[in-house]
């Protein structure tokens, strides 16, 4: 009787270790994400700048007179 009230209480906290185990790995997986993200944004915007400096050369220089 005490084995069987044993293995039944084991078996409830088995399963949390398990989703905290899960969730773990999800939470790492999201910061991960997060991280890959960021640097997707500060790639980005450093194109961003790049872009609006080639057409800032472009129009200048379209106002400067060819001699």
């Amino acid at each position: 009787m005490a084995t069987s009230a044993t293995r039944d209480a084991a078996v409830p906290s088995q399963v949390v270790e398990r989703l905290v185990k899960m969730l773990d790995q999800v939470e790492k997986r999201v910061e991960l994400l997060r991280e890959h993200a960021a640097s997707l944004e500060q790639e980005r915007r450093g194109l961003v700048d790049t872009l609006n400096s080639v057409a800032t050369s472009q129009e200048l220089a379209s106002l400067t007179p060819v001699t």
